[in-house]
């Protein structure tokens, strides 16, 4: 079993499997993507919709790969929140030292 088949049913067609090793791959990217972007914005951090409309990401690729981020240590929550575009209060996020 291959990395890509971890993230499919027993019985998925090759298509399934080909779909989740690519789903993979952009996770990946997309993650490292937002990473470089939180580092660029310093201090300052930034919020999931403020990442959302700078890189043009879906929300719920971006607040997974944010996730991911956060569980791996690379990204802590700075304890500013900001209001998001709905006027909804949301955390800011910063790239661990």
């Amino acid at each position: 079993m291959n990395a890509a088949q971890t993230f499919v049913r027993n019985n998925a067609t090759a298509t399934s499997v080909s779909a989740a090793y690519g789903a993979r791959f952009r996770a990946n990217s997309d993650a490292h993507v937002i990473l470089e972007h939180i580092r660029a914005c310093g201090a300052n951090g930034c919020t999931a919709d403020e990442v959302i409309v700078a890189l043009d990401l879906p929300y719920n690729s971006a607040t997974a790969r944010m996730r991911g981020l956060k569980d791996s240590g690379l990204i802590v929550a700075s304890g500013e929140v900001r209001k998001t575009r709905s006027g909804c209060k949301a955390q800011c996020w910063v790239a661990a030292v």
